[in-house]
This record gives structure tokens, sequence and C-alpha cells, in this order.
């Protein structure tokens, strides 16, 4: 069984599932081609085992609630690691930036608590804030002293898209531009961008290219539909910075395995995408 180590993915319990309503539900039929069916923990730890998977859950919606809630939550994911420690690498935490010094201490607490990696995920278009915002510095200066890496949404989103105005989202939030200049500000902080960046492929090149202290990971997509310029680069100069994503319980393990393997790269290149470059960025952060 091939060894997966997914770097981003979600929970498919019915609490903490990625999709809040059933209106956002019902669209992932639209956008992904896959069914909403909830399953419990200990099914999901199934799953995954059974996938030969280990995973970084995020929950996401985490950075819309009061800070109080969002400590339960928390307390929840870490039991479930600790729990299901084989499968569960650990946990991206989200959190508003406006939740300042309380916000910073509350992942701290997640961090000492033992549960594997923690990460902080930082969704722009989510907070509606561009990640270089001087909120987030006080996270990032927290994250670049004590190893924990942060993760970046980058390129298109298909939130809003089709409507009048978008839902007010800006694209421009989500150019790989922004990560360029948190990676200079701060060497020591290990930056993965996730998603793809498209259509922004060549400046997310560049940006892999230069700061040795980013990655990325590209959850949420088949890698067949990535662009052809990026699908190059991926066998080449950025073999040692791909990592894989899926995004489940929205894909599914079966579908993205398969998929890599199917596109024709070198079985050496598949084993640094698959846990390889995982790895090499899990020793980074013990460095740290």
């Amino acid at each position: 069984m091939t060894h997966i180590i997914d770097i981003h993915s979600h929970w498919g319990t019915e609490a903490f599932y990625p999709l809040r309503g059933a209106a956002a539900q019902a669209r992932q039929v639209q956008i992904w081609k896959t069914e909403c069916n909830f399953v419990s923990k200990d099914e999901m730890a199934a799953y995954l085992r059974s996938s030969g998977v280990q995973t970084m859950l995020d929950i996401g919606f985490t950075r819309e609630l009061p800070l109080e809630q969002v400590r339960t939550m928390h307390d929840e994911m870490i039991a479930f690691q600790k729990t299901h420690a084989d499968v569960v690498l650990g946990n991206w935490i989200q959190l508003s930036p406006h939740t300042g010094q309380a916000g910073i201490e509350e992942l701290d607490r997640c961090r000492q608590a033992g549960a594997g990696v923690v990460g902080l995920a930082v969704s722009a278009i989510g907070n509606r804030l561009s990640i270089i915002d001087d909120a987030y510095s006080p996270f990032y200066r927290h994250c670049a002293a004590h190893g924990i890496p942060v993760m970046f949404f980058v390129g298109y989103t298909g939130i809003g898209a089709g409507t009048p105005g978008g839902l007010g989202i800006e694209l421009d939030l989500g150019h790989p531009r922004y990560i360029d200049a948190i990676a200079a500000r701060y060497p020591k902080l290990q930056i993965v961008a996730g998603r793809n960046p498209w259509p922004w492929t060549a400046e997310m090149i560049a940006v892999l290219l230069h700061k040795a202290n980013v990655w990325i990971e590209f959850h949420g997509m088949s890698p067949r539909r990535l662009p052809a310029e990026l699908k190059e680069e991926i066998g080449s100069r950025l073999r040692k910075r791909v990592m894989f994503g899926c995004d489940y319980p929205l894909l599914r393990y079966e579908k993205i395995v398969g998929d890599w393997r199917s596109e024709g790269y070198d079985e050496a290149v598949l084993t640094d995408v698959f846990h390889n470059n995982a790895q090499r960025l899990l020793a980074q952060l013990q460095a740290n």
C-alpha cells in the first residue's frame, strides 16, 4: 500500500463538515462531483487507515466563531488526534486575526497539547483581509519562533463565482506575491501554499524556486487539472517542493492517488510528492 502524507483535508463528520448548511453541501456535487455523506469519527479514522494515509485536518470555519466556542472544538480535534495518531498527523488551526493575543495563546495551547503537528491556516478570502495585514504579524512571529507551519490559500476561488460582484471577494487576495512577501520577512517560517495557484501559475513557480521556506500542495483539485506549466515543473525543478493534498471528504483518496499515478510521473517523483517532501518539511519544523 502506498504511504500517503496528506497535508490538507477536512473532517467527514456532520459537526465539522467543511461545507456548512444544505445549500453549500448541495454545491459539492456541482463543484467536486462527489456526494455529501457524513460519517462517524471511527468511520473516518477507518477510511484513512484503509487508505494508508496520515493527514493534517482543517475545520476552517472556526475563524468565524467566538474563541470560547473554538476552544471546545479544538479540544475535540486534539482528543481525536491522540486517539488516532497513526492516521492523524496533526491539525490546522484557523483563527480570526482579530483575536490578537488571545488567539495566539489558543494556538500555543494547541501546540503544547502534544497532539501531533499544529499548523496555522490563514485564508485571506475567508477573512476578507490580505495575509500581509499587520494584524497577522504577531501570529507569524509566534509561528516562526515555535516551529509552527503556516498555510496560505492561493489562486482562484469558486466562492462567489458567477454572482454580481463575486460576493465582494477580490481575487487578488489569492495572489502569490503576498506569500513571497511573508517568506522574505520571516525566513524561519515554513510556509505551505495551498491549492492550485491559477491564474498566477508562473508567479507561484517563481516564489517556490526563490524561497526555500515555501512549499505547495493542491488540495481540492485533481492533479490532472493543473496547468501544463506546473505539471512540467513538478517533475523537474519543483520536485522537492510539492506535497500531496486531497481535501477529503470532498474528494476521495482512491481518486486523487489514482490521478497522480495516471499523469506519467516517475515513481521517484511520486514518492517525493506522496510522502518524502512532507517528511522533509517536518524535519525542518523540528530543526526550528
